[in-house]
């Protein structure tokens, strides 16, 4: 990941973000949806490498009990090279960050099925059910 260069930080413009969705083949947003999205996250942050957004992630919660990884996505030709994990090491220590002593919290994913081992490897565990076989979540403890 060093010889990548890369920096990180907790913004995200729009356009990058609907840059990085399209790339990910999900569904495409309006740029005012894609900005109300931003603008209700709890916390966001982001990946660059020369100058360039290359993957974040986005958190949605209430900030005390229950904290959601909304969104993570790396540039397909980043993937693999560290991003990821370092990216979902930093949203953990932001959710530590806004616990006080002795509170629990959660954060829960769905994960899609081939990345279910990378979140699991982060500390995640299954917690599947009739209608959905790929959510996974964290207990944090501050």
């Amino acid at each position: 990941m060093n010889s990548l260069n890369a920096t990180y930080e907790t913004a995200l413009s729009i356009d990058d973000y609907l840059f990085i969705r399209k790339a990910q083949a999900w569904d495409d947003l309006e740029y005012s949806q894609g900005a109300m999205a931003l603008k209700n996250s709890i916390f966001i942050i982001s990946c660059k490498v020369d100058f360039k957004t290359i993957g974040f992630v986005r958190l949605i919660g209430d900030m005390a009990t229950s904290f959601y990884i909304q969104e993570i996505a790396v540039l397909p030709e980043y993937q693999n090279q560290g991003i990821g994990k370092e990216l979902m090491k930093r949203a953990i220590l932001f959710v530590k960050s806004c616990l006080k002593n002795d509170w629990k919290a959660t954060i829960r994913l769905k994960s899609m099925p081939k990345a279910k081992s990378f979140y699991e490897n982060l500390g995640f565990v299954s917690f599947p059910n009739k209608d959905d076989k790929n959510s996974l979540m964290m207990l944090v403890i501050n």
